[in-house]
């Protein structure tokens, strides 16, 4: 890969995901830059997608996302039932006017995927628009999965908050398969896999990395949950994080070395010149190479 280091720079500039792992061929941060794609899909999945109310055409006309939840929130004093009524006649509405604002809707969710998708991993896309072309089928499936959740009967729950504690609980699955072994060559791994390690710039992840949530649902409020898919996660304590963490220094400090070597060669170079006693020539002047009065013979 051509440029790791500058590579890596750019990519933690559109996402900040990216801080703590390195471009590099190696399985560790091939796994990790997947994991973080996943990240950055899902949570456009439910930020965007499966947010309530979800709609082309409140999408279409740019109405605020939290109107409609607000107003059902607020309904919560007129009783349970006329809540329930009020949403279930909202969505019907809502469907009629997603059937003339279809295409509408389709293009501002295009939209949303460039800038939220699309261009943070771009300097990792060879082809985006063969990557494009995979993605919108999910998109699709994802948009009907969604509005099939919020028009269920019982109460769907996402939950995409892994936390380490529930990795035995069946609730979540670890994305690394048990093969993954961290490989941290001649340095010295962590104490803990959860240990902290800090530069100046930089801390090694020590929670879960989401890749996908975990679905659960429920009859009714205050009610016993049922898990309908378990979520995914990257979890620290496979050490994978800290791995990740040792090869981006070995690869930032193999190219702050490159540039010293860099700075050192042109200083030498110029160091050479001074002492043969030349000086750089003027800009504005004429090379003593020329001689004076060619210089003026070509100016006239």
């Amino acid at each position: 890969m051509q440029k790791p280091a500058e590579t890596s720079e750019k990519i933690s500039q559109a996402s900040t995901i990216f801080e703590r792992i390195p471009i590099a061929e190696s399985e560790c941060s091939v796994l990790l830059r997947r994991a973080a794609a996943e990240n950055i899909i899902i949570n456009f999945f439910c930020s965007t997608l499966w947010r309530p109310y979800f709609s082309d055409y409140l999408l279409a006309s740019h109405v605020n996302g939290s109107v409609l939840p607000t107003m059902y929130s607020g309904l919560a004093e007129s009783g349970r039932d006329f809540q329930h009524r009020w949403k279930v006649a909202t969505l019907k509405t809502l469907d009629k006017l997603d059937q003339t604002n279809r295409a509408d809707g389709q293009h501002e969710v295009e939209k949303l995927v460039d800038q939220q998708i699309t261009m943070p991993l771009r300097f990792l896309l060879d082809d985006t628009h063969g990557f494009l072309s995979d993605l919108h089928p999910i998109i699709a499936k994802a948009i009907e999965l969604g509005r099939a959740a919020e028009r269920d009967q019982m109460n769907i729950i996402i939950d995409n908050d892994p936390y380490v504690s529930q990795k035995t609980s069946g609730e979540w699955i670890d994305f690394l398969d048990d093969s993954y072994e961290p490989d941290y060559g001649s340095d010295e791994s962590p104490s803990s896999p959860t240990s902290v390690i800090t530069t100046a710039s930089l801390t090694v992840r020590t929670e879960p990395l989401l890749t996908s949530p975990k679905i659960l649902r429920r009859a009714e409020a205050g009610g016993k949950t049922e898990l309908v898919l378990p979520g995914r996660a990257v979890f620290p304590e496979r050490g994978i994080f800290q791995e990740g963490f040792l090869h981006w220094q070995k690869i930032r400090n193999a190219s702050s070395e490159v540039a010293r070597a860099r700075i050192g060669t042109g200083r030498r170079q110029s160091t050479s010149v001074a002492g043969l006693g030349m000086s750089a020539p003027s800009p504005v002047q004429p090379s003593i190479l020329w001689g004076a009065s060619s210089w003026a013979k070509q100016r006239e």
